[in-house]
């Protein structure tokens, strides 16, 4: 039995190929080559940069400038690499082996690396999170305390100079409004908690029911509205955090002080969803009831159309080599 092919299909065929190669060509580059050659690499940096300095505040900034002198700064969510037409996506919480081997990315890329680097120098470090004002940046172990450690500042502002992220604009500081700080254990992987070392907090309390009556497990997403409201290039709130409510139909956050977008949520693709706007401010309480009564699609259209899209070209690429070729017999 022999399969004969038109030459459409032929043409499908190597029209499919040449778009995997040039969509996954790279990819696949630099995770082989991050794979064998990455960690040597950090290593190599680590021990030329903590060859001959025993100051850690100086191991520290020596590696910063290293990232500053042989990374490019790069937030494009893609882009050609080496060259065109060969691309490459950017990927959220990449490896530090990955950033080694791209040497390209924004603050996350940058202190993902810069962490790895310090570690491997002798110096404890984590990457702290602060995903609803859009930066990350690190924290250093000295003396046995965890310190502020920011490498895309600039030098004489980034170690210890945790509030440079609220301080006004005049003052030579951020002029943001941060929500939500959390820290990643580098052996576990677990968040824990920094907000109160950026920013002053307040709670927030949210309550849902539905009926008249408190949902338990219903999930209540935080999204911070700061950018959104002060910036052209957001416009949505972003992500900040999530938690399940109690027997009570009650779950508790403690946030910097800003606008809120608070979502309710019960059950999994489609269910019950509700949203409200809140202000909270620092060093106050705010008791928020959300009532489920829309039901409602919880995922986003775009993943399912996204899904169906694929299964449709799918479908058509099978059709079309079945028409291309008969059985001999």
């Amino acid at each position: 039995m022999t399969l004969k092919m038109d030459k459409t299909t032929i043409g499908v065929i190597i029209l499919v190929l040449l778009v995997l190669i040039i969509l996954v060509g790279p990819l696949l580059w630099i995770y082989v080559n991050s794979l064998f050659f990455g960690k040597q690499e950090i290593l190599n940096v680590a021990k030329s940069i903590a060859t001959n300095r025993n100051d850690p505040i100086e191991i520290l900034d020596a590696i910063a400038d290293w990232e500053k002198e042989n990374m490019v700064y790069d937030i494009r969510p893609v882009y050609f690499y080496p060259i065109p037409p060969f691309l490459i996506w950017r990927i959220p919480s990449p490896d530090p082996t990955w950033v080694m081997s791209i040497k390209r990315g924004g603050c996350e890329e940058f202190a993902i690396l810069f962490a790895e680097i310090a570690r491997s120098a002798g110096i404890q470090s984590r990457v702290v999170y602060n995903p609803g004002e859009d930066h990350t940046w690190c924290e250093v172990l000295i003396n046995g305390t965890w310190v502020h450690f920011d490498p895309t500042l600039s030098k004489g502002k980034r170690f210890n100079n945790p509030r440079i992220y609220e301080r006004p604009r005049n003052e030579s500081g951020w002029g943001k409004q941060l929500s939500y700080v959390f820290s990643v254990d580098p052996l576990e992987g677990n968040k824990v908690d920094v907000t109160h070392r950026y920013t002053d907090t307040g709670k927030l309390i949210v309550e849902v029911r539905k009926n008249d009556l408190p949902v338990e497990n219903a999930r209540v997403i935080i999204k911070s509205r700061f950018l959104m409201e002060t910036s052209p290039k957001y416009k949505q709130p972003l992500y900040c955090l999530e938690k399940t409510t109690n027997k009570s139909g009650i779950c508790t956050f403690e946030l910097g002080g800003n606008n809120y977008t608070v979502i309710a949520e019960l059950g999994k693709i489609f269910g019950y969803k509700a949203e409200k706007i809140v202000h909270l401010e620092e060093n106050s309480s705010v008791y928020v009831t959300i009532n489920l009564e829309q039901f409602s699609l919880l995922i986003p259209l775009e993943y399912i159309l996204s899904i169906i899209l694929v299964f449709v070209a799918f479908l058509l690429l099978i059709i079309n080599v079945g028409r291309g070729g008969h059985n001999r017999y």
